[in-house]
């Protein structure tokens, strides 16, 4: 049994302790949170010191703000437990870095919570590109969402806007899919955290991205929406669900949405892998190392999105 602590318990920590006790082989060992948990079930500490010293948890995964990662993490690796980061890691490139150097110095596993990679959907994907069945010639991602609240709108907190936070994802999804980007453009909008945008990409083997997010609505219109066009073939995504595929070379898998996952299948199945690779001794599915390379792409995003400012 993996004895999990949940570090945060805002929605995303919820989420994943929602996640662990749906997993077979986890358990929700406490919460770390500064602020009450109504009928929490389990032990809440304010500080992870006192977590991790009264707990001794198996594995913890940190859903804070993304100043306090860096912070946060260091403990709990210097303490010995694997400890699972939500994206983009912390609040910059270098905190993602110095966290990764530290797990390595340790000799502690330390993970990415890149939950779209977990989709059945997305991975099915990357495993027909990878195997050179489906020939990608571009992809593009859309959504509008709700506007930037809180600690996500203060770039002292956050990192920035909406591409380190939200735009990670396909960024990730792209750099997954298709490989090194050889060129990137980017146009930005909003202060001061930036709630629009619009990037252009292009990878080593020809094929172009595009992201197109805004951050302006009262309340999300739905989920994110991809199409992928490919040599002979036709994808369309909602969400996590794909929901039109012609000229695949096979059946894609079952993805059907859940209610009761409040962010999609994502964070479960996040969860599931990390509880049954710990469990194996073979550290997390994604090590922070395999985040770095689209959080440097992300910063890539900003630096061109800096010289086209007039």
């Amino acid at each position: 049994m993996i004895r999990w602590l949940v570090v945060g318990a805002g929605a995303v920590g919820r989420a994943h302790a929602a996640a662990i006790a749906r997993v077979e082989g986890a358990s929700l060992a406490g919460f770390v949170s500064v602020d009450p948990i109504p009928d929490p079930g389990v032990p809440v500490f304010e500080s992870l010191p006192a977590a991790l010293e009264a707990l001794r948890p198996d594995a913890a995964v940190i859903a804070t703000p993304h100043d306090t990662h860096r912070a946060l993490g260091a403990a709990a690796l210097a303490a010995g437990v694997p400890t699972l980061f939500e994206k983009p890691v912390g609040r910059s490139t270098d905190d993602a870095r110095a966290l990764a150097a530290l797990a390595r110095q340790r000799g502690v596993p330390a993970g990415a919570v890149l939950n779209q990679r977990a989709c059945r959907h997305h991975a099915w994907i990357a495993g027909l590109v990878r195997d050179g069945r489906l020939r990608v010639s571009s992809v593009s991602f859309s959504g509008a969402l709700a506007r930037l609240g809180g600690w996500h709108a203060d770039p002292a907190r956050a990192g920035s806007g909406l591409l380190r936070t939200i735009g990670i994802h396909y960024v990730d999804l792209m750099r997954w899919w298709l490989g090194e980007a050889v060129a990137v453009q980017a146009l930005l909008a909003g202060t001061p955290a930036e709630d629009r945008v619009v990037a252009a990409l292009r990878f080593a083997g020809g094929a172009l991205g595009g992201l197109q997010l805004a951050a302006t609505a009262p309340r999300s219109l739905g989920p994110m929406r991809a199409v992928i066009e490919a040599e002979g073939a036709r994808l369309e995504l909602n969400g996590h669900v794909l929901v039109r595929a012609e000229g695949v070379p096979e059946p894609p898998p079952a993805e059907a949405p859940d209610p009761g996952l409040a962010y999609g299948p994502g964070h479960l199945a996040v969860i599931r892998d990390a509880t049954a690779t710990l469990a194996a001794g073979r550290g997390f599915p994604v090590t922070i190392d395999d985040a770095l390379p689209a959080l440097e792409l992300v910063d890539r995003l900003y630096v061109a999105a800096a010289r086209a400012d007039p």
